[in-house]
């Protein structure tokens, strides 16, 4: 994580467990709404408290991390030219770091994460891919070169910190579709941005009924500009959110 901006874990959830939170997902789409409306249920909070991935957090945040109030549930549907996000970064802090668990194998037909290691770019690569709007043809093939795909299977956590870039990756005809969960932390004793508030003490509670919808809400709105057929759910996440 030090060196390279970001680490992959086999094996941290059961398949049983990550089937049913699948099975969830796939429920909550079946009846219409989008994936992220499977987060009102309390296991998407719950296994944020499992002890391996508090022993985690701890050792790349530090002891008193807290959460932040964002966070997605990713379905890429197993059909070729669906894909993930498109490449970014999800800030500017090194501080934070997002926390990635896929329901499902996430493979290289099914769109899993590419990210380029901080270690193989320039230092402030991350910073500057937002602001930049053209790439030299060296440049870009650098960028194409150090790249690296992360297939992983169901229940393994992936992380990196908020500079690192990111993205998922268009499918081809995969035998499953890609179903993940997304959610943000930041160190102990750091200040947060007005936008990463009220910060959130997993280890002390889950969010309430309410508060994970209002972050539903938040969710939406903020993520729209990745999904933008999320733009019709406008009216509804401006209630959610008071």
């Amino acid at each position: 994580m030090h060196e390279h901006g970001y680490f992959q874990l086999d094996s941290i959830f059961s398949r049983s467990s990550m089937r049913h939170m699948r099975l969830t997902v796939e429920s909550v789409r079946a009846a219409g709404w989008p994936a992220v409306f499977a987060m009102a249920y309390e296991e998407f909070w719950t296994i944020l408290r499992t002890p391996p991935v508090a022993r985690l957090l701890e050792g790349v945040l530090g002891t008193g991390y807290q959460m932040l109030p964002h966070m997605w549930c990713h379905y890429v549907t197993p059909s070729a030219g669906a894909h993930g996000w498109l490449p970014h970064v999800d800030g500017f802090h090194k501080t934070r770091v997002s926390l990635w668990i896929p329901f499902s194998d996430a493979t290289l037909d099914n769109g899993c994460i590419y990210l380029v290691p901080q270690s193989r770019m320039p230092d402030q690569f991350g910073r500057a891919f937002l602001r930049r709007k053209r790439y030299s043809h060296q440049e870009a093939s650098a960028i194409l070169q150090n790249m690296r795909a992360l297939p992983a299977g169901a229940g393994s956590v992936l992380g990196w910190n908020f500079g690192v870039v990111h993205w998922g990756t268009v499918a081809s005809n995969a035998r499953e579709p890609r179903v993940s969960a997304a959610y943000e932390f930041i160190a102990p004793g750091v200040k947060a941005e007005p936008v990463e508030l009220p910060l959130l003490n997993i280890s002390e509670r889950i969010p309430s009924f309410d508060e994970r919808l209002q972050m539903i809400g938040r969710a939406l709105i903020a993520y729209s500009k990745f999904e933008p057929r999320m733009a019709r759910y406008e009216k509804l996440a401006a209630e959610l959110c008071g």
